[in-house]
């Protein structure tokens, strides 16, 4: 059976580029195809044997052979001045097109996401729907995660609600994954893949947290849990790219390194608990002054997790009492429970 570098021949690749016109493929369309298959080809590329094709010209080999570049002049080989003006005018269509697809708007968040935005609408009373507005909702907990140990990499965010005349709760959750060629999401049994440049994943993951928080920022949440798995530029791009977009609608939400961000969760949102859990020692003193201060601001708050398998548990005891002016306390656990005037353990979450 013959290997990928063994079929994409540049004969057999432009049998594909062939295929892929007469299927209708946008030249992005037939761009991600080959990447599927780990193979790069150039969008020019494709455009300019499009622009040939259109034309008539069915070929697959060029007159006079191939040079080891191919590029648009190249490929108006063996066409006359007449042709060659057409040629010309396919390939500035082309280019027209392809800069002429939709991007992913950030700040404007039309992703439907499967109905997850429906649930999170209805959980917050802006539904349209009649049937929707009879019951008042709870958002009993929320999480929003990061895997990149994980493969595929991706971000779950998850939310338990219920009724408030009725305390059976209901789960739901979304997981958007990266792929090659853009992103999918998947909500149970759903999926949908988003294809394209202008799709990428932490952009995604955190334009939705972002639109979500948002809709549902007038309700309290009852436990609010946030992490993930590994430090890496990708989980450094995601909150970034979060904060960034929260800064859009004028909250709060300081900047200067992943653990103070994430602890100001408690006052930038309606918290009563607030669940960190890191794969990374970034916790310090600092951070604890900040913790002093969330909590004489934020008076509906009850508790603040801090879940590490590689903390330094001695350490942290320590920076929480320098910050929080705390009594001593035994420490044996990995998870640390900080409320406005405690520190103790718990089992981890």
């Amino acid at each position: 059976m013959a290997t990928a570098e063994q079929f994409f021949t540049p004969q057999n690749s432009r049998m594909c580029i062939f295929y892929e016109y007469i299927r209708e493929s946008t030249p992005k369309q037939a761009r991600n195809e080959f990447k599927k298959a780990k193979q790069n080809v150039e969008l020019k590329t494709i455009m300019g044997w499009y622009s040939r094709f259109k034309m008539g010209h069915y070929g697959i080999d060029l007159p006079g052979g191939d040079p080891k570049d191919i590029n648009k002049d190249d490929l108006k080989v063996g066409l006359n001045d007449e042709d060659e003006i057409k040629f010309d005018e396919h390939f500035a269509e082309y280019e027209k097109q392809c800069q002429d697809v939709p991007k992913f708007n950030f700040e404007f968040f039309d992703e439907n996401l499967l109905g997850f935005i429906d649930v999170i609408k209805k959980i917050a009373g802006t539904t349209i729907k009649k049937e929707d507005t009879k019951n008042e909702y709870i958002v009993k907990e929320m999480e929003i995660f990061v895997n990149n140990i994980a493969q595929p990499k991706h971000v779950l965010i998850g939310i338990e609600y219920c009724e408030l005349m009725n305390e059976k709760a209901q789960t739901d959750m979304i997981e958007i994954y990266h792929c090659d060629n853009g992103v999918v999401i998947r909500r149970g049994k759903q999926t949908k893949v988003l294809e394209g440049d202008e799709y990428e994943y932490i952009n995604m993951a955190a334009a939705a947290c972002n639109e979500i928080l948002f809709k549902i920022l007038s309700k309290q949440i009852g436990f609010f849990k946030i992490g993930a798995d590994r430090r890496d530029d990708n989980t450094d791009r995601f909150f970034q790219t979060f904060t960034d977009l929260l800064n859009k609608h004028n909250m709060e939400f300081p900047t200067d390194g992943i653990s103070s961000r994430l602890i100001h969760f408690g006052f930038v949102f309606n918290l009563k608990k607030l669940a960190i859990h890191y794969d990374d020692n970034t916790f310090s003193r600092e951070d604890a002054t900040k913790m002093k201060e969330m909590f004489s601001e934020a008076g509906k708050m009850e508790a603040c997790y801090f879940n590490n398998e590689t903390f330094d548990v001695a350490a942290i005891k320590s920076s929480l009492e320098m910050g929080l002016n705390s009594q001593e306390t035994t420490i044996d656990r990995t998870t640390i429970r900080v409320a406005p005037q405690r520190i103790f353990m718990e089992k981890p979450i």
